[in-house]
């Protein structure tokens, strides 16, 4: 749960969270504002001016694809979201922002999102699901749980849908070229199946053994689990953790 304090991580998990704003983060035009102005203080330095049009050479850089879709199209969208950077990037100066400080900032505001140190996977269908869902997923796991997303391969936007925290999750069962996650009571469970590209499956429930395991460490939790007093416990049992069951789903 610390913070990251190394230089070459930090730089890292700033990395990290630039690609979350840029492929998954449902952000709006103001927010994005926010956090462009920040990227670019870190890019060019404190009080180091942009050239003007900077923007336009590189919009994708700093504006994220699905607001640039949604309202950023003209060349005069382009130069009036650059003047709002720009101005914010002025408040910053006047606050004395460092670029390590910029940092810290973009990346608190980006932990802010629940979708924050996922590791995705896309090319995802659903096979066998409890309600409608699009046919083009993305999945993304990280340590509060699996979010489901619409791949929107029509655009670029990845519109969240819906998340599976390890509490709902009781067990996942995994083949070949699928990933299932069973939910709820022994007598009242509920099965999403999805189908995954080759070796993503095994990959993704291994992450979720990894999160499943820090939660079930944490002090805090593991007075309060619900082990269910079913035959393998829930995916949260204590001491040992259930190992995912590889079987065809």
């Amino acid at each position: 749960d610390a913070k990251v304090t190394c230089p070459v991580f930090k730089h890292i998990e700033y990395s990290q969270a630039l690609h979350i704003v840029r492929r998954y983060l449902p952000i709006d035009e103001e927010e994005c504002v926010e956090l462009a102005a920040l990227q670019v203080l870190v890019d060019y330095g404190p009080n180091v001016q942009p050239e003007s049009g900077f923007l336009a050479v590189d919009v994708l850089r700093y504006i994220p694809q699905q607001v640039v879709q949604r309202s950023v199209k003209t060349r005069d969208d382009v130069f009036r979201v650059e003047c709002d950077i720009l101005l914010r990037l002025n408040r910053l100066w006047e606050g004395h922002i460092t670029v390590e400080t910029a940092k810290n900032m973009y990346m608190d505001a980006v932990r802010r999102s629940g979708l924050y140190g996922c590791v995705f996977y896309e090319d995802v269908e659903p096979v066998d699901v409890y309600e409608e869902l699009p046919r083009n997923l993305a999945i993304g796991v990280n340590e509060w749980g699996v979010h489901i997303l619409d791949a929107n391969p029509g655009g670029s936007e990845k519109r969240h849908l819906m998340t599976f925290d390890y509490y709902d999750v009781k067990k996942w069962t995994t083949s070949s070229t699928q990933l299932a996650l069973h939910l709820g009571s022994v007598n009242d469970r509920v099965k999403f199946v999805f189908s995954m590209p080759a070796g993503k499956r095994k990959e993704a429930a291994n992450f979720m053994k990894v999160y499943v395991s820090i939660q079930a460490s944490r002090p805090n939790l593991t007075s309060t689990l619900d082990l269910g007093g079913e035959t393998g416990g829930s995916s949260l049992a204590l001491p040992g953790l259930v190992e995912p069951e590889e079987a065809v789903v």
